[in-house]
């Protein structure tokens, strides 16, 4: 199996960037920096929001919604 570092290498088309973008969050109060200090504190991204073809199904059951919460990626660099 090819190593990260050959897979960059060969494919121009792959960034060395994972980005996760965060905002303002009015339901809860908090600014997209305090999100961050967050995520960076804990060392963790948490899927809280729910998103997708179930979202507003998600508000009739937690166990829906524990299927719909999501986390958003992107590799393009800021």
């Amino acid at each position: 199996m090819a190593t990260i570092e050959q897979l960059l290498h060969r494919r121009n088309d792959l960034s060395t960037f994972l980005v996760h973008l965060s905002r303002d969050d009015d339901d809860s109060k908090t600014d997209a920096r305090d999100n961050l200090l967050s995520i960076l504190g804990a060392r963790k991204i948490m899927a809280a929001k729910c998103f997708g073809e179930a979202r507003e199904l998600a508000t009739q059951s937690e166990k829906i919604a524990a299927t719909q919460r999501v986390v958003c990626f992107t590799e393009t660099p800021p």
